[in-house]
């Protein structure tokens, strides 16, 4: 216990940037950096849709034309400054919103976790505005204008996932607590029903289909990876954080627990299921709703372990989320992104190398 509380005042002290920091060495020692960048043929004709099921996502593709460079470097550059902007902003509207404990617990099971590891590993691509988007509505959303704002960034990366991660906070708005999150819910499923609407029927008039016409043709390779993968699919989703889901199951009402497991866990389970790249899906449509379910639980966790005179909330989160493996489930394939996975894949191969040699 001593050690854990020693541990506990480390992470306290250190300062907030340089620990915001640390969990993102931590969370691309466990589970890699990865470089993912779009096609060079999705700036063809831009801004007309790839004939692609991106053709709707406007985001990265948007950020590298307006850059003036082309290729893949482009898009990796451009996606690791967004990244960094993510952890950056994540660590900013935090601080800003929450005490200082709190933030802290946050970060680490936000960044040390499913979240932070879709930011390192797909660097290149759309998933980064969702998350960045998600944080903005997340961290300022009761103010209209910054949720607009946030939506936007979330739409640059997908309208479909955005418009799930609004309905399922919508959902959850109906659980007591989670009230006034409500006219951010609606206001953001509205208006990003209102531009999916035309963008989809501008999409279909240049005779490239949208994500929901290509849901039938790959429903049976979408359906394989996430049931062959059971149970880790369902823990993959969440990670550290199925530790908080637990403790908000646990403490509310049985008409909210309703609510929780429809907003949180089946309608995002449903649509991962549905589709190709798995992990990645549910990240995109819950990021919004883990980030406010914590923001708003995470005081009450607090408080109890206050209560029962537990001292080293901080330290034992944080070891918690480090201890705990971040898994990836994506393809068609049913590939499991493992934690410590790079050092067997790039590493190993070449002390292999040297050692025949």
């Amino acid at each position: 216990m001593s050690l854990l509380l020693k541990f506990n005042l480390w992470v306290i002290r250190i300062p907030l940037w340089l620990y915001s920091m640390g969990l993102v060495v931590a969370v691309g020692v466990k589970s890699g950096i990865t470089f993912t960048p779009l096609g060079l043929d999705e700036l063809i004709d831009f801004p007309a849709p790839p004939n692609n099921w991106s053709a709707m996502s406007y985001g990265m593709r948007t950020a590298v034309f307006l850059s003036g460079n082309e290729g893949d470097i482009a898009f990796e550059v451009m996606g690791s400054i967004l990244v960094i902007l993510s952890f950056a902003t994540l660590t900013l509207a935090a601080s800003r919103v929450m005490d200082p404990l709190i933030t802290r617990l946050f970060l680490a099971l936000v960044i040390v976790g499913p979240i932070g590891m879709v930011l390192l590993n797909h660097i290149g691509r759309n998933d980064v505005f969702v998350i960045l988007g998600a944080t903005v509505v997340a961290m300022y959303g009761q103010k209209i204008y910054m949720m607009v704002f946030g939506l936007f960034i979330m739409i640059l990366c997908n309208h479909e996932q955005t418009l799930v991660a609004f309905f399922c906070l919508v959902i959850l708005s109906f659980i007591p607590v989670l009230n006034h999150w409500r006219r951010v819910a609606v206001s953001g499923f509205v208006i990003t029903l209102a531009i999916f609407i035309p963008l989809s029927l501008y999409v279909r008039s240049t005779g490239v289909k949208g994500r929901l016409e290509f849901l039938p043709e790959l429903l049976s390779a979408s359906f394989y990876p996430f049931a062959a993968n059971l149970p880790l699919t369902l823990y993959a989703s969440f990670g550290a954080t199925w530790l908080i889901i637990g403790w908000v199951f646990l403490h509310i009402y049985l008409k909210s627990r309703i609510l929780l497991l429809i907003g949180l866990l089946v309608i995002p389970f449903f649509v991962t299921m549905i589709t190709v790249d798995q992990t990645r899906v549910t990240v995109g449509v819950t990021t919004l709703s883990v980030m406010v379910i914590l923001r708003e639980f995470l005081p009450r966790i607090v408080s109890q372990l206050k209560s029962l005179n537990f001292a080293p909330i901080l330290g034992t989160g944080v070891a918690i989320v480090l201890f705990l493996p971040i898994i990836e489930i994506w393809g068609t394939s049913g590939h499991a992104r493992t934690p410590y996975l790079w050092i067997f894949t790039s590493i190993v191969p070449q002390i292999k190398s040297l050692l025949i040699s």
